[in-house]
C-alpha cells in the first residue's frame, strides 16, 4: 500500500514537471494582478475593452526592482486597463501614491517588455 502511494506521488511530480511549474514570483505576480483586478471591480473601473490577460502579463513580467502603477491610480479615478499601466522603480511609485507627479525617467513601458 506504502508502495502504491510513493509511485503514484512520484507520478504526480513526473507530470508537475514535464508540464512546468510556476516559480514563486510568478504566483506573487498572478496573486497582485488578481488583487489589482479586485480592486478595480470594486471601483468599476474595468472598461470593457480592457484586455485582462494581457494585464496578467504585464505583471508576471514585471522586472526586478519595478511595480507595476497605475499611470492616473485607481484610487483618482483611473481605469485597471493595459494604457494606464507602466513599470516604475519601487521607490518612485511608494513615493507617487495617488499624485500624478513622478520621475519619468524612472518608468520602463510594458510594451518595451512584454512580448507581444
Amino acid at each position: 500500500d506504502d508502495q502504491m502511494k510513493e509511485l503514484k506521488r512520484q507520478k504526480n511530480i513526473e507530470a508537475w514537471n514535464k508540464k512546468g511549474r510556476v516559480s514563486e514570483e510568478h504566483k506573487k505576480a498572478r496573486n497582485k494582478a488578481n488583487v489589482y483586478a479586485y480592486r478595480a471591480r470594486l471601483r468599476n473601473a474595468i472598461p470593457e475593452d480592457s484586455d485582462l490577460k494581457l494585464i496578467r502579463t504585464i505583471y508576471e513580467c514585471c522586472p526586478s526592482g519595478y511595480h507595476v502603477d497605475h499611470i492616473v491610480a485607481l484610487a483618482a479615478g483611473g481605469m485597471h486597463h493595459q494604457d494606464n499601466l507602466q513599470y516604475l522603480e519601487i521607490s518612485e511609485n511608494c513615493r507617487k501614491g495617488k499624485d500624478r507627479e513622478y520621475d519619468a525617467s524612472k518608468v520602463i513601458p510594458w510594451k518595451d517588455i512584454v512580448p507581444r
